[in-house]
């Protein structure tokens, strides 16, 4: 009885082992924390720097920031969770999120809206309101600017 008992519980110690030692799939928040990383890592390396007026210098400024920021709370997120989940799904995410801030920032017709709100004549006041314009309506726009505010990160 006591080998048939010993059997049972190495069976099941094995069992927990190896069930530990198998990456989960993310989940949807881990995804699109994947996909938020890609975006905030993108923002910060494509931030123009030149001689601009001190408010859109300010606002870029800002923008770098804030985008550090969300990369640092991103990464504080994902990285105590290499060892548990399957990470190919997230680096996807990351991948499409690059895909997408590059196919923004080389956007002919976008990047000439955008550059008309850079100029001299718009107000620091319209500035946010005036670059939104030029992206509304474009899906990938769409999932960029979900990235902008982390509410949905656990901390």
């Amino acid at each position: 009885m006591g080998f048939k008992l010993c059997l049972v519980w190495l069976v099941s110690v094995l069992a927990s082992v190896s069930s530990l030692a198998q990456p989960r799939a993310p989940t949807d928040i881990e995804l699109k924390a994947g996909y938020c990383l890609g975006v905030a890592k993108s923002q910060i390396d494509i931030v123009p720097h030149g001689d601009f007026p001190i408010h859109v210098q300010t606002q870029l400024d800002k923008f770098q920031a804030e985008a550090t920021d969300r990369s640092n709370r991103l990464k504080a997120y994902l990285v105590p969770k290499l060892d548990v989940v399957d990470f190919t799904g997230i680096f996807a995410a990351n991948s499409r999120a690059k895909v997408d801030v590059d196919l923004s920032r080389n956007d002919p017709e976008v990047t000439a809206c955008i550059l008309q709100c850079l100029d001299k004549s718009i107000a620091k006041d319209r500035l946010e309101t005036c670059t939104k314009t030029c992206t509304s309506g474009i899906e990938r726009y769409s999932r960029i600017e979900s990235c902008k505010i982390l509410n949905w990160l656990p901390f």
